[in-house]
Order: C-alpha cells, then structure tokens, then sequence
C-alpha cells in the first residue's frame, strides 16, 4: 500500500478519520473499518498492531485465541445467507433501481430487498461506471430512483450527483444519498449538489421501503 506517517498512526483508529484528506477519494472508505476490528479485537481481550512505513506498505495483525470445536459445520456464501429469509418468488419488473455502491455485502443486501419488493436493480461500483451506465437509453427510460453511496473510490457520490444532474433526462430522478454518518454540516452539501435525500447506513428494510414509497415508487408486499 501507500504507507502511514508516523504522527498519523494512532489517529487513523479513530471514527471517520483518515491518513490523507484524499484516501477517501482514491480508495473508498469512510474510516470505521479500522475503528469496529479494533473494538471487536479489544473484546476477545487482544488488541491490533501496526507497522508501516510510507510509499512501502502497512501491516495490520493481531493474535488471537479460541477453544478448538471439532465439529464441522457447513459454510454458505454471502448471497446465500441474505437470502435465507427472504422470499424466492419473482415479481415482475416494471420499475428500475440504480444501485451506486462499492461494498459489495451492502449491494447484497440493498438488492435482495427491492427485487423482493418487484423492483428491477442494477449496480455500479462507482460514480465514473455509473454514468457510463446512464448514456444507455434503455436504463434511461425506465429508471426511477438513484441510491448514491457518498464516499466511493474513483468518483465519489457529491461529483457524481452533479454529473447526473447536468444530464437534463435525469431532472426529476430522485436520488438519495447513502451515508454511514450525517451531520448537520452535510445537509447543505447533499441538497446542493442535487441530492433529493439520504439514508443512514446500516438501514433497516422498513426504512427502505419508506424511502421508496415517499418518492412514489410502488412497492408489493
């Protein structure tokens, strides 16, 4: 990787914080994921260690101990886990869900829920993919509603929301802002870059699906 000074080491185990003002933008990101392995590891009595020397790389490791269990247990994949609750039954598409999200358990998720509710979704990992996505006329035509992740590698959510903006097909698209924070300060920034709204990360399907519905977009049961 790209290394970490020194003086920056202990701040980047704080929430929301960063080595660099830019990693965000160049690798995605929010600054938890370092913040929830510590406070999981510092539960099972261990704690997380550091060596990193800039323009050479990072080591992040840690020990810990269990009691061995010799039963075997079956493994399922992500998709299969999520899915495990959910009903099976296909609905017929009629309305379309963009999806601008780079983790992929959040797609997972996100997904399940609305193809359940009958809607068509479609992905992108990033801002740049998701307007190449949108030049497609068929997307274009049957799109509703645009989920905008706000801190994503290569384009982030604010400069692709303006982007999509100055596309004039998209004035009345709704799109909402996918956050794992908001803070006051936000507020204006999402609103003024085109946003119509924003949802909280992790959200709950009911909160989903009330999103949904206040922008009109027909849900089954």
């Amino acid at each position: 990787g790209i290394g970490i000074p020194i003086d920056k080491q202990a701040l980047i185990f704080e929430s929301f914080q960063q080595a660099n003002s830019d990693t965000t933008r160049k690798f995605g990101g929010t600054g938890l994921g370092l913040t929830i392995t510590q406070k999981l590891i510092e539960l099972h009595q261990s704690e997380i260690k550091l060596e990193s020397y800039q323009e050479k790389g990072s080591k992040f490791y840690f020990t810990l101990s269990f009691l061995k269990n010799n039963q075997t247990r079956s493994t399922k994949n992500l998709e299969t886990i999520y899915s495990t609750n959910l009903p099976n039954e296909k609905h017929s598409t009629q309305k379309l869900i963009l999806v601008v999200e780079d983790n992929a358990i959040n797609q997972i998720i996100t997904g399940r829920f609305l193809e359940m509710w009958g809607l068509e979704v479609v992905f992108a990992e990033n801002g740049k993919i998701a307007l190449e996505m949108l030049e497609d006329t068929s997307i274009q035509k049957n799109l509703a509603l645009i989920f905008m992740d706000i801190y994503m590698p290569e384009m982030d959510g604010y400069t692709t929301t303006e982007n999509i903006r100055k596309m004039k097909v998209f004035d009345n698209i709704p799109i909402i802002a996918l956050t794992a924070s908001i803070i006051e300060s936000s507020k204006p920034k999402i609103a003024a870059v085109g946003m119509n709204d924003y949802l909280t990360k992790p959200f709950k399907s009911e909160d989903l699906k009330k999103m949904l519905l206040k922008y009109h977009i027909p849900v089954s049961k």
